[in-house]
């Protein structure tokens, strides 16, 4: 699918980029409606939350930060840049679950809305895992944020040979004499596994954020949440798949190898 040639120049970047945007949007012209209508329920419900004290405060930044990376995730897919893509959804599931802690932890956000966050926050993601081994009733939204954080750590956050390598040193481009790849070969099946995988995820941040507006009893229009509910199933469909199993393993495997 992607741009699978020596990029040259910034002009060749750019038009291949766009290139790439065009072809995904082709090739998911039968799912990519369902990004349209959650981004549209994500704004009208979560944007209804009323900022009052660190509380709400700390959940609206973090909210809006997610909804900035949700935007980065899926237009660096679209672009067949997937170390872009890892990052976002990486920083995303931080967000969420620093979100989460508050929410079952009131109190947390005086230790988060600081200038220098001491090892408390810094070890979130440490402490909701512990927290759910020994208590089953807390996070109960979290174990798949938790697999994920761990599964895009690998790749695209750090300068690490996992995040440098991914998709940009392959046998496809070297078998070509191409010594780098400035975009990822990813194919119309591969497109639609990542799709889905980003889907899935923001979904379930999703709920995580609608925990504060249930909170102060937004209403929800009975329209949206059956888009929530409709999205939920098509999403379980898919990752029950034969076809999202063998992807997901053979994706994360390879990338931790």
């Amino acid at each position: 699918m992607s741009v699978d040639k020596d990029i040259k120049n910034i002009l060749e970047y750019l038009s291949g980029e766009e290139h790439n945007l065009l072809v995904s949007l082709h090739n998911l012209k039968d799912e990519v409606d369902w990004l349209y209508r959650f981004d549209k329920a994500w704004q009208d419900n979560l944007s209804k939350v009323k900022v009052s004290g660190k509380r709400f405060l700390m959940m609206r930044m973090l909210c809006n930060d997610c909804h900035v990376r949700f935007y980065v995730c899926f237009a660096s897919l679209f672009r067949a840049r997937l170390a872009e893509y890892y990052s976002a959804m990486r920083r995303s599931i931080d967000g969420t679950l620093h979100a989460y802690r508050e929410y079952e932890d009131k109190g947390y956000c005086e230790k988060y809305l600081v200038e220098t966050p001491g090892s408390e926050v810094i070890t979130n993601k440490r402490y909701i895992q512990d927290k759910r081994k020994s208590d089953p009733s807390r996070f109960t939204l979290a174990d798949s944020l938790l697999q994920y954080f761990d599964a895009f750590s690998s790749g695209g956050p750090h300068a690490d040979p996992g995040g440098i390598s991914i998709g940009h040193y392959t046998e496809e481009a070297s078998a070509k004499g191409i010594p780098y790849s400035y975009f990822q070969v990813i194919d119309k099946l591969q497109l639609r596994f990542w799709y889905f995988i980003a889907l899935a995820n923001y979904l379930q941040m999703y709920k995580v954020f609608d925990l504060y507006s249930k909170e102060q009893n937004v209403i929800v229009m009975a329209e949206q949440q059956k888009e929530i509910e409709d999205l939920t199933k098509r999403i379980e469909n898919y990752v029950n798949s034969e076809e999202f199993k063998i992807r997901l393993k053979d994706s994360f495997e390879r990338k931790s190898n």
